[in-house]
């Protein structure tokens, strides 16, 4: 790719890094939330292909207590953070925290237990899981109960079914490349979170 202005969506900018490492300058227009945060979302029956490589009993348990809530929702939707989004001397209900109480253990030790196993999924050979048929966006929310990049919750909607969802970001990339955000109704702290960057605030009125 050579010499020139590049169009692109924000998703997408992260892919064209590679061929084009070091641009003068990036532009991002309007609508950060919508073109950085990601979701992704898989079923009962997807996050049950894990334990088709991995017998450790976590991951039943897990299955375990997302069918029990989904019993309990009284035909409202529920949501279940996956860890504590509040400080640590709130009595949040939380996935790893229904799991500590259910093995009476602490809530380290079930994050500990839970990040071991994602690292043994992890270095299982790619065209093992493939061969398997192990849905990768399951791994993702597993990841998502211990990681700092990641977010995952439990939700169940008012039929009762169950969706294991993981938010996180795209990250922008092009670490020493300068960058403009056009955002008249943008907030500075949902930029700098977006972006990863420190964002100075400029206001200009156009007559």
């Amino acid at each position: 790719m050579g010499p020139g202005l590049y169009f692109i969506t924000h998703h997408m900018c992260r892919y064209l890094e590679p061929h084009v490492p070091h641009p003068d300058l990036i532009i991002l227009d309007e609508n950060l939330i919508g073109g950085f945060k990601l979701e992704d979302q898989c079923s009962e029956a997807q996050m049950r292909t894990l334990t088709r490589i991995e017998p450790d009993p976590m991951i039943q348990q897990i299955l375990h207590l997302a069918s029990s809530l989904s019993t309990q929702a009284d035909s409202e939707p529920l949501v279940v953070n996956g860890r504590k989004l509040t400080g640590t001397d709130s009595d949040e209900d939380t996935i790893v925290r229904l799991l500590a109480t259910q093995r009476g253990v602490t809530e380290r030790e079930v994050k500990e237990e839970i990040f071991k196993l994602c690292k043994r999924i992890r270095e299982i050979k790619p065209a093992e899981l493939f061969k398997q048929n192990i849905d990768l966006k399951s791994l993702h929310w597993l990841e998502g109960l211990t990681a700092h990049n990641l977010y995952s919750y439990l939700q169940v909607d008012k039929a009762a079914n169950i969706y294991f969802k993981t938010k996180y970001l795209t990250p922008l990339g092009f670490e020493d490349t300068p960058v403009k955000i056009l955002d008249a109704t943008g907030d500075k702290r949902v930029a700098q979170s977006l972006t990863g960057r420190n964002v100075s605030r400029v206001s200009a009125d156009v007559r």
